[in-house]
C-alpha cells in the first residue's frame, strides 16, 4: 500500500487533525453531544474519586438504559456519552507551567504542529537545494550548505511555535539553558566538538562534495556528503565510511581536488643494468603522451630516480583530469601495460631482484652434482 500511494495519505492526515485542532471544530456536533465547560469538567473530574462511577458526573441528560442497544437514538446517546467523556480527558490539565495549564490537547496539537512542520521544513529546504543545484554557478557544496542552514532555521522555528501552542513560555528555557549547557558540555563534548567542526567545514569549505581526499594513516575517497556532526567518504573499494567532522579540523588531510580536478600521477618502473637509458626515456615519453587521458597543457616528466640495487630506477610524471580515486588507478595501470609492451618491443629488460653469493671459507668447498638418483 505503501508503495502504492507514498506517504502522501499519511501526512494530509496529520494536516487534517491538526487543522481541526487548531481551530477548534468539533466534528461531534453533528451527533447531538453536548457542550462541555472545560472548567466544570476538569473541576468535577479532580473531585471524582476511584469508587465513583465516572458515569455518575455526566448528568441525567445523557444516563444510558438498556434499551439503547437495540435502537438508533440509543446508540446516539452513547455515542453523545462517549464523547462527554473524551472530552473531559481531552482538557484536563495534566500538569502546569508558571501559570499555564498544559492539557493532552495542547500536548497533541503541538506534536502534530512539530511532525508537520519538521517535513514541511525538509521539503522546503530539499526543494531550494534541487534548485540551486540546477543553477550553473552555484557548486553542489554551496548548494548543501544553503539546505542545511534552511533546515536547521526552519527546525527552531518549528520549535518554538510548537512550545507556544503548549502554552510553554520561552523565557523558561533561560533559566534551565543555563544548567543544561552545563551538562551538555561534559556529557557531549565530543558531539558538541563534531557540530561546531561541521560548522567551520562547510564555513572554510576545505572539503567539498566529489573531492578526493586521504586522511591520516592512508584512508583515501571520495567526499560523498557532508553533515553537520560527520562526513560520509566513499573509499576505492566502495565502502563508505562516516568520518566525524573533528578529524577534518584536527589532523592533516590531503586534498587532492580542491582547487581544481588536475590531479599528477606517478609510475616507476626499473630497467637492468646496460640498459641504454636515453631509449628508457623516450619510450616513457611516448607511452604517456600517447594516452588519450594525458593532459597536453602539462608535459610529462621522466626523473632517473636512482641506481638501485637491482635495477635503474625511472619515474614518470603525469598530469589527468580524475574525479575518483578508482581512475587513478585505471590510469596508472594503462600506463604499465604500455610500458610493459614498448619494452617487450625495444628488448629493454624490465628488471628483478637478484642477488650474487660470495662464499669465502677455509678449506675446498665440496660441490656434488645430483642426476636422477645419482650422485657424481
Amino acid at each position: 500500500m505503501k508503495h502504492i500511494f507514498g506517504r502522501w495519505p499519511f501526512y494530509l492526515m496529520l494536516i487534517v487533525i491538526g487543522f481541526f485542532c487548531l481551530i477548534g471544530i468539533d466534528l461531534s456536533e453533528s451527533f447531538g453531544a453536548p457542550e462541555v465547560d472545560v472548567h466544570q469538567a476538569t473541576q468535577e473530574m479532580s473531585d471524582a474519586t476511584d469508587d465513583v462511577d465516572p458515569m455518575l458526573l455526566l448528568g441525567d441528560d445523557i444516563d444510558l438504559t438498556a434499551g439503547d442497544a437495540v435502537s438508533v437514538e440509543g446508540w446516539k446517546r452513547v455515542w453523545r456519552k462517549i464523547v462527554y467523556i473524551t472530552k473531559k480527558i481531552w482538557y484536563t490539565p495534566i500538569y502546569e507551567v508558571g501559570e499555564s495549564d498544559i492539557s493532552i490537547q495542547h500536548m497533541v496539537v503541538a506534536l502534530l504542529a512539530a511532525v508537520i512542520g519538521f517535513w514541511l521544513s525538509k521539503r522546503a529546504s530539499m526543494m531550494v537545494y534541487h534548485r540551486l543545484r540546477k543553477m550553473k554557478r552555484v557548486s553542489a557544496t554551496t548548494a548543501l550548505q544553503a539546505q542545511k542552514l534552511l533546515f536547521y532555521l526552519l527546525a527552531i522555528f518549528v520549535t518554538l511555535f510548537a512550545l507556544q501552542l503548549m502554552g510553554i513560555p520561552i523565557t523558561l528555557f533561560t533559566v534551565l539553558g543555563g544548567a543544561v549547557a552545563i551538562g551538555v558540555s561534559f556529557g557531549a563534548q565530543n558531539v558538541i566538538g563534531n557540530f561546531i567542526s561541521g560548522i567551520i567545514v562547510m564555513t572554510e569549505r576545505p572539503i567539498r562534495l566529489g573531492d578526493t581526499i586521504v586522511l591520516e594513516g592512508g584512508m583515501e575517497g571520495l567526499v560523498e556528503d557532508i553533515g553537520q556532526r560527520s562526513t560520509r567518504v566513499r573509499r576505492i573499494d566502495g565502502v563508505d565510511v562516516i568520518v566525524p567532522n573533528s578529524k577534518f579540523v584536527d589532523q592533516s588531510v590531503t586534498n587532492w581536488t580542491l582547487s581544481d580536478d588536475v590531479i599528477r600521477s606517478c609510475v616507476c618502473v626499473g630497467v637492468a643494468y646496460g640498459s641504454d637509458v636515453e631509449l628508457v626515456k623516450s619510450l616513457l615519453m611516448k607511452v604517456v603522451e600517447a594516452h588519450q587521458q594525458i593532459l597536453d597543457t602539462h608535459k610529462p616528466i621522466v626523473v632517473f630516480d636512482d641506481f638501485g640495487d637491482n635495477a635503474l630506477m625511472f619515474e614518470v610524471y603525469f598530469w589527468a583530469k580524475l574525479k575518483r580515486p578508482m581512475q587513478r588507478l585505471i590510469l596508472q595501470s594503462d600506463i604499465r601495460f604500455s610500458i610493459d609492451r614498448e619494452f617487450k618491443e625495444a628488448e629493454i629488460v624490465i628488471a628483478y631482484p637478484q642477488r650474487d653469493v660470495h662464499l669465502n671459507g677455509i678449506g675446498t668447498v665440496d660441490v656434488r652434482m645430483v642426476n636422477n638418483g645419482a650422485t657424481n
